[in-house]
């Protein structure tokens, strides 16, 4: 995966993305699950894949864990550190950073086992099946025993997008997540990546001979894509409504075959 089209958002990618409203609302519901975990399980040491900017690295050194953040794009990494440095206190470890592709996991030292492995909001989406597959296999071997994967992944239907591209009668886009071949994901400035949809039984299928899944919950079932934030943000009521909707709905799987993002748990056997 070229980590071109990263270095060329990186600068803007939290304007984009991050400090968005609905960006920041789906980010909460992530963090609510991740709470539950880390407060239930002794976890220490954090392995983080696509830090993009460092936003979730510096939430969990804030809660005391040690952590090493990668990203393939070394733009990403230089925003991270300056964040981190920003943001942090002094008497917080601020955590590692460090260039690494998903598809090199060779180069993170194996002497070093973490407690969780981390990658958030579709990180994961940029492997084919065949680069997922080898990624979930060689995860094993940087995870303390019964170390733990938090992933949050793009799903293979949004009702929120499907609903949106409708109305603008795109039939095409209202449908692209289900195309089982890689489709180009728009980055900005005429730059687009190959990212490829996956369900949760396609993720969890390619975990299951050296994991347990613990958990599988909707991040993005009623509130909506980031992308639609312009939108939103002229009516703050609804989306508060929305979010409310989010909170009751958001514990039960079901409703993880419909979001934008879903979040997966599973536990080295």
């Amino acid at each position: 995966m070229s980590a071109f089209p990263f270095d060329n958002i990186a600068e803007d990618y939290d304007n984009q993305f991050t400090s968005t409203r609905t960006g920041q609302l789906q980010r909460q519901r992530v963090y609510h699950f991740l709470s539950l975990l880390l407060k239930k399980e002794n976890i220490q040491t954090v392995l983080e894949f696509n830090c993009g900017t460092g936003e979730d690295a510096c939430w969990l050194a804030e809660k005391g864990y040690t952590v090493l953040a990668t990203d393939n794009s070394k733009e990403m990494i230089q925003v991270a550190q300056k964040k981190a440095v920003k943001k942090l206190k002094e008497n917080i470890h601020v955590p590692d950073f460090q260039v690494v592709a998903l598809e090199n996991l060779s180069a993170i030292s194996t002497e070093k086992k973490f407690d969780l492995i981390f990658s958030n909001f579709g990180g994961l989406n940029c492997l084919s099946p065949q680069q997922f597959q080898k990624w979930a296999d060689e995860t094993t071997s940087l995870l303390s025993p019964n170390g733990f994967v938090v992933a949050v992944v793009l799903g293979r239907f949004c009702a929120w997008e499907s609903l949106y591209f409708l109305l603008k009668r795109n039939w095409s886009a209202a449908w692209r997540r289900l195309n089982k071949n890689a489709i180009d994901a728009p980055l900005g400035d005429n730059v687009s990546i190959p990212i490829w949809y996956y369900s949760p039984k396609m993720l969890t299928n390619f975990f299951s001979k050296k994991f347990k899944i613990i958990k599988i919950r909707p991040i993005g079932c009623a509130l909506p894509p980031s992308y639609l934030d312009p939108f939103f943000l002229k009516r703050p009521s609804f989306l508060s409504f929305l979010n409310k909707m989010e909170k009751q709905f958001g514990n039960q799987k079901i409703w993880a075959n419909l979001s934008d993002h879903y979040l997966v748990i599973m536990q080295k056997r």
